[in-house]
């Protein structure tokens, strides 16, 4: 007799567990339809800019540069100091731009409609270093000062090639061939 009351027992038990879930079926069911359609997904999302920001600091975001003449994706570190860069600007190149953690040396690989590079310095001197080919054809490897000036340059194109070396005052040292000499001095912009 003993067992057939545990079973009933048991049997009591399952029945409300399936009650109590049949009724919370129910009701999301309900919640479910009585909602009504989903909200519209809008078609484009417009800011000035998107943030992320992590728990240490980091930042990303997606917007204006600070000097406001290029937009990108810009990483800082939690000093707020910036790391990494995807730019572009419609009067200059579109770079991709790594920071050292000291902010000592930068490495650019950039682009424009006269040339294609990479390029090493300091941030926010002019180059010092770059190596890169221009539309025309012609390879090249420049050496600036912090002056800015191209103090050694070696072009390469397909009618011959010339190396030219200046002193820190611009005065031309040493030349191959001393007659050839380039059609324009490379800057940011235009190599």
């Amino acid at each position: 007799m003993d067992s057939i009351e545990v079973r009933l027992s048991k049997l009591e038990r399952a029945n409300r567990v399936w009650r109590h879930l049949c009724s919370a079926m129910v009701l999301a069911f309900v919640a479910v339809f009585s909602m009504g359609p989903a909200p519209d997904v809008p078609a484009v999302i417009r800011a000035q800019r998107f943030e992320l920001v992590t728990s240490k600091g980091q930042r990303a975001y997606l917007g204006p540069s600070e000097n406001g003449k290029a937009v990108g994706f810009y990483l800082s570190d939690s000093q707020g100091r910036p790391r990494a860069a995807i730019q572009a600007s419609a009067d200059g190149p579109a770079e991709l731009r790594f920071t050292g953690a000291d902010q000592s040396a930068v490495a650019e690989l950039g682009f424009t409609e006269h040339w294609a590079g990479v390029s090493f310095g300091k941030p926010h001197d002019p180059y010092r270093i770059f190596l890169g080919r221009t539309i025309d054809g012609k390879a090249m490897l420049l050496m600036r000062g912090s002056d800015g000036e191209t103090h050694a340059g070696l072009w390469i194109a397909d009618d011959g090639g010339w190396l030219r070396l200046d002193d820190k005052d611009g005065k031309r040292r040493f030349s191959v061939p001393a007659s050839t000499q380039p059609t324009s001095q490379p800057d940011r912009d235009k190599p």
